[in-house]
């Protein structure tokens, strides 16, 4: 049995100042997403720099600082960021001190007015 399920896995290994997604469970981490069906919700944020390798596994993210999540992740929650081209997240999701989420407009692009 041991064979087979080998057979699926993979190692992964990351160096300091690697750009990866990161995979967060709306459903399990309530400060980002409070909607009560998150099927359509993203599974990878913006991509964040590799700060400190921890273990063979942990490593520390480059996380923005109202983040409110521990910056340390497990190698199964990061993916890595495949090109040269780095547009990192100024940001993540606002939360108020509760852990609601609030969200806002960005930009307004048109006025109506009747």
């Amino acid at each position: 049995m041991k064979f087979h399920a080998d057979k699926h896995r993979s190692k992964r290994s990351f160096s300091v100042g690697d750009w990866m997604y990161l995979r967060l469970q709306p459903y399990r981490q309530k400060s980002i997403s409070h909607k009560t069906f998150n099927k359509l919700s993203p599974r990878f944020y913006d991509p964040f720099k590799v700060l400190q390798k921890i273990e063979a596994v942990a490593y520390k993210l480059d996380l923005p600082l109202g983040s409110q999540i521990h910056h340390v992740f497990h190698v199964l929650c990061l993916k890595a960021k495949l090109g040269q081209q780095v547009t990192p997240c100024s940001t993540l999701l606002t939360v108020t001190s509760e852990g609601i989420l609030n969200p806002g407009p960005v930009v307004v692009l048109q006025e109506r007015s009747h």
